[in-house]
């Protein structure tokens, strides 16, 4: 697995998430990485005017960088829960109302923890805990219906929907993401 001499606690299983990537670094393929766990999925085709699928996956994901020292990667969140589910009416001969949910819940993305150096310019990483912290874990509930108007040789449908129903404050960008030194 390639890994970063000049940083030996990173590898680049912790990278591609961000809008950009900075890949200057020099790699080197002297680490290893491991991901395991297991995956359980429930689904109910649609019949009867309904449908529903539910997975639910509990895992691991580590790497062992230059350092020799075996570490989570940026992703082992740990488990994934997610459920959607539909419903299906027919309204008429040719119309069709349908309403959809669905809910993810996963656990948080993990991060170097870093501190603030000239007033908020720069970060300090403290790689000797990379990865050893995560962020809140990710939760999200979205409703939608369609109304689907059937004619003779087109359809027309109209969908509206309500996503992030909680309104749950999900963390997308961390401090990761921001200029850094290392110490």
């Amino acid at each position: 697995m390639p890994v970063i001499p000049d940083i030996p606690e990173e590898s680049i299983l912790n990278f591609g998430d961000e809008a950009f990537n900075s890949w200057s670094y020099v790699f080197v393929n002297r680490g290893t990485g491991e991901n395991y766990g297991i995956e359980v999925t429930l689904e109910k085709f649609f019949d009867n005017n309904y449908y529903a699928l539910i997975t639910g996956t509990l895992y691991e994901s580590h790497y062992r960088g230059c350092d020799g020292i075996i570490r989570n990667t940026k992703f082992a969140g740990n488990y994934s829960l997610n459920a959607l589910l539909g419903y299906e009416w027919k309204l008429g001969k040719r119309n069709l109302l349908s309403i959809n949910g669905k809910v993810s819940n996963m656990g948080g993305k993990r991060y170097v923890p870093a501190s603030v150096q000239h007033e908020g310019d720069e970060y300090i990483y403290d790689y000797s805990r990379a990865y050893s912290e995560r962020l809140p874990a990710y939760f999200r509930m979205d409703l939608n219906a369609n109304l689907k108007i059937n004619f003779r040789k087109v359809s027309l449908e109209y969908f509206a929907e309500a996503a992030n129903l909680t309104n749950h404050k999900n963390i997308w960008v961390n401090i990761t993401m921001l200029p850094a030194i290392r110490r």
